[in-house]
This record gives C-alpha cells, structure tokens and sequence, in this order.
C-alpha cells in the first residue's frame, strides 16, 4: 500500500498540489474503508484493492492529471527503429539455416537496433519483446550449430 501511493505521489509531482493532494487522499481513504479493521493487511488483501484501482500511471492518466504516452505510427523514428530491430533479428534468424556468421553480424545489427530503443520502451514495448525473443531463439540455434560443430570434429 505505501509503495503504491508512493508511486502515485511520483506521477503526481508536476500535477496541481491541491488535486493531487485530494486524489491521494481518495485513494489513501479507499484503503483505510477496505482494511478497516485489520492490524496488519498482508499482500492477498491489498492486491485486489490496487488491481481495482490499476496501476498509478493509469489512475493519473484517467483523472487527467498527465497525459498519456503518444503513439507511434509509421514514419515515426521509434517506430521505424523497433520494425528494423525485428527486421534484422528475423533476417538474423532465417541466415542461420545458411550462414552462421552472416547470421551474427545481422543479428548484432538487430540487437543494437534494439538497444536504441530502449529509452522508448513504454510506447514501444511488444515490439522490443518480440525482437529480443527473435534474438534469443537465434543465439540458441548460432549456439547449436557451433556446439554440433565441435561434436562432428
């Protein structure tokens, strides 16, 4: 619970003090109402009580206290930096079935490509999961083929 309005008094910090005092207030009230009478909530009784709420970001977003993240679209440079990511992780797989270094020096182009993204994570974020899992799978079978090569040796 205190770490749960902590993180809303954080979302709230360039919102008006005295709205966003009230909102922390409601929701400080909102727990009190629902625990009355416990000593000590353990985490089975606060979690429903946060997850009818939602995350805090959210709570901000919807009483209007920020905006929300932008969406991306095409022609967007993070949007077209994700895509390239996954373009060169999926390339990057494909070429292990034919080429094992190819296969690393494009793939090491979709990690970098996806490490550029990440100070945009949260307007891109099944993007960027997609292309590390891309990647993943190809330094599994990059790992396969080197190992099974030093078994034929």
């Amino acid at each position: 619970m205190t770490a749960y309005i902590a993180e809303l008094e954080r979302e709230l910090k360039d919102a008006p003090e005295q709205e966003s005092r009230q909102l922390i207030e409601k929701v400080q009230a909102e727990f009190r109402a629902r625990l009355a009478g416990i000593d000590d909530p353990t985490d089975r009784q606060v979690l429903p009580i946060i997850n009818s709420l939602g995350p805090p970001r959210a709570l901000a977003i919807g009483q209007g206290f920020i905006s929300p993240p932008p969406e991306m679209g095409p022609g967007q440079s993070g949007w077209l930096l994700s895509r390239g990511a996954v373009g060169f992780a999926l390339a990057g797989l494909i070429l292990t079935l034919f080429s094992s270094l190819v296969s690393v020096v494009v793939a090491s182009i979709g990690l970098v490509l996806t490490a550029l993204c990440v100070p945009r994570w949260q307007a891109l974020q099944k993007t960027l999961v997609l292309a590390v899992i891309i990647l993943a799978i190809t330094a599994i079978t990059l790992a396969v083929q080197v190992f099974g090569a030093t078994q034929v040796s």
